[in-house]
């Protein structure tokens, strides 16, 4: 049974003490938290937030919001700066107070937030249009994909005919192979099934588990002996040690006699 509000809020409660004293990996476990108590409370995701982001990204206003300091800058100085209509600045201004991502010091003033001063870095406004023109189209039409696919996993599927070449009609091929990380699936935060299911957009692929990074290291001649992974993190450090290179030699030949 999914987890009730209530139950959350105690969570939260409990690594907000380990937060405020800087212990690793608590910020992640309230962002976490707090994913998880939006989803017991909010109807399903509005799309209004995504495509908001991607008109503020390219008419640059988080980095004039970012320059405009405590005082903050009005819709209409919005407007003259980017060319455009004051009507359409003010409502994409109100959605993204609304949704706590800009703040307002006032009738149609406007002010920065530590999020919005963080995606008017080049890097992430930049990131705001390639997920919503380029990897957004990949899962918006999964459903489709996989309807026309009548639900399956053909052994075909691969980097020139994913979910990502199905939407943008191309068989151009975006990245490769598995995922370069080492991901505990089972229960695992949003953030880590997210990234598997970006591996299976762009590439039909999937991000590798413990036990294939296992199996990789014994094809090579190595035993695991050690991985730290970083709380909730995407990434792990592994340490391994070399058992036989006359394991690695048998492999090969095992390899290439059953090809």
């Amino acid at each position: 049974m999914a987890a009730q509000p209530q139950d959350i809020l105690a969570q939260m409660q409990a690594v907000v003490a380990a937060w405020a004293d800087k212990k690793p990996g608590t910020r992640e476990k309230l962002m976490n938290l707090g994913h998880a108590l939006i989803s017991s409370l909010e109807l399903p995701s509005e799309p209004a937030r995504a495509a908001s982001c991607r008109i503020a990204a390219e008419l640059n206003l988080f980095e004039y919001l970012k320059e405009s300091g405590t005082e903050g800058i009005s819709a209409s100085d919005l407007s003259t700066k980017t060319g455009a209509d004051h009507v359409l600045i003010v409502r994409i201004m109100r959605h993204l107070v609304a949704m706590n991502m800009v703040g307002e010091n006032g009738p149609e003033i406007y002010i920065a937030t530590p999020l919005s001063n963080t995606l008017a870095e080049p890097k992430f406004s930049d990131s705001i249009i390639f997920t919503h023109d380029v990897l957004s189209p990949g899962f918006h039409n999964l459903p489709t994909f996989f309807r026309q696919l009548n639900h399956t996993l053909p052994a075909d599927l691969g980097l020139t005919n994913a979910p990502f070449q199905f939407a943008h009609k191309t068989s151009l091929a975006l990245g490769g192979g598995m995922g370069h990380d080492l991901l505990k699936l089972h229960n695992a935060p949003w953030n880590l099934t997210a990234m598997d299911h970006l591996m299976f957009v762009i590439a039909a692929s999937r991000e590798r588990t413990e036990a294939d990074w296992n199996n990789i290291a014994r094809r090579a001649g190595f035993k695991i002996i050690y991985i730290s992974t970083y709380e909730v993190g995407t990434e792990s450090f592994i340490e391994a040690e070399l058992v036989s290179n006359v394991v690695v030699y048998q492999e090969m030949i095992s390899s290439s006699v059953s090809l």
